[in-house]
């Protein structure tokens, strides 16, 4: 099935990176070949496969759920290929799915066989729902790419179904995870689509959907990218173009709440995990030494560790080669820290910003 060999991949690639096992990866990057050899049939993406034998028009699940691990192959390997047909599936997946009149994508493509109702799944089940993991997709494309237009059909899909985001989150993970890592890039849209999805549906300002600064539209120049785990913000800054030749500064801030502090990049204690970046730069980009700050001595449990508290930035040189692709390139940074207060420490967290810089 080829939805399922979609998540298969992006999990054996993740894997892979983590445990440093190029064999996984190499798995997956046989799996991806075989489903774009096997499984389609004149540029169109089949169903399933057996025996020998592909049938069966794909669903929006297929697409989405491939496009998505390819996505996790090319940030693994630096392949290009893998974004290139991520990017085909994303741009046949809109062309075929998604509704003109409403916004959101259908479950079955417009060719199908007829129908007495196309569907649109928003609901997370023992996969994630088609929608869901679409609009996950269709954000991280916009942050990989820096293509404003997979941004905008993401919008549109919060505004349809803010209700859903207002009432029932919990059922809709995956579209809840989507408009989180939107609303964190972009700031100032929150606003912007609350309001306009209750215009749209008449249900009133989806609750949950924090107010922010008015919308600033495509020439935001707000962080690169932002997330949160517990009580730390990571949010990645610099230059969002680059000469060929030249280097920029790329800045990754930690804002870590009061009463809250996270191991510094040189802890003094064995069973403390240090503050850590892992990057994943595209041909051409190369980084730096990396600058942690040193932390400061805080007393706790009787002894003085070095820690960050407040707000850290450390930074990064990356170079850009004379011989560097022009255009858009996507980077991915994944911070690594462990948060503790004066009583406890919690698991380490990895946070992982996808962005892009157009080098020119």
């Amino acid at each position: 099935v080829t939805s399922w060999n979609g998540l298969m991949i992006g999990a054996y690639a993740r894997t892979g990176r983590v445990f440093d096992r190029r064999d996984y990866v190499e798995a997956a990057s046989r799996a991806a070949r075989f489903v774009l050899r096997a499984l389609r049939r004149d540029g169109r993406l089949l169903r399933s496969w057996r025996a020998g034998e592909s049938r069966l028009p794909a669903y929006l699940e297929d697409h989405a759920f491939l496009a998505w691990g390819l996505l996790d192959l090319h940030e693994v390997t630096g392949e290009s290929e893998w974004m290139n047909e991520a990017r085909d599936l994303v741009d046949a997946m809109i062309d075929r799915f998604w509704d003109p009149e409403e916004g959101g994508f259908f479950f079955v493509a417009n060719d199908h066989e007829s129908l007495i109702a196309r569907t649109k799944e928003v609901f997370d089940q023992a996969v994630p729902s088609g929608n869901g993991m679409a609009a996950r997709l269709l954000v991280r494309l916009w942050l990989l790419s820096g293509e404003g237009r997979y941004e905008e059909y993401a919008a549109k899909m919060f505004r349809l179904f803010a209700g859903i985001l207002e009432h029932a989150p919990r059922a809709a993970e995956h579209l809840l995870l989507a408009f989180m890592a939107w609303s964190e890039s972009k700031p100032g849209a929150v606003a912007a689509a609350s309001s306009a999805g209750a215009s749209e549906s008449g249900r009133g300002q989806a609750a949950g959907l924090a107010p922010g600064a008015t919308e600033s539209g495509g020439g935001t120049r707000g962080p690169l990218a932002r997330a949160q785990r517990g009580p730390v913000i990571v949010s990645a800054d610099g230059t969002r173009r680059i000469r060929a030749g030249e280097s920029f500064e790329l800045r990754l801030t930690l804002e870590i709440e009061p009463g809250w502090h996270v191991q510094s990049a040189n802890p003094s204690r064995n069973d403390r995990a240090a503050t850590s970046v892992e990057l994943g730069l595209a041909e051409g980009l190369t980084p730096g030494e990396m600058k942690f700050p040193e932390g400061s001595l805080a007393p706790l449990g009787g002894e003085k560790l070095p820690v960050y508290t407040g707000r850290v930035t450390i930074r990064v040189p990356i170079q850009a080669d004379p011989s560097a692709p022009r255009g858009k390139t996507p980077l991915v940074a994944r911070v690594r820290f462990q948060s503790c207060d004066d009583k406890r420490c919690l698991a380490p967290e990895q946070v992982e910003l996808s962005f892009s810089v157009e080098v020119v």
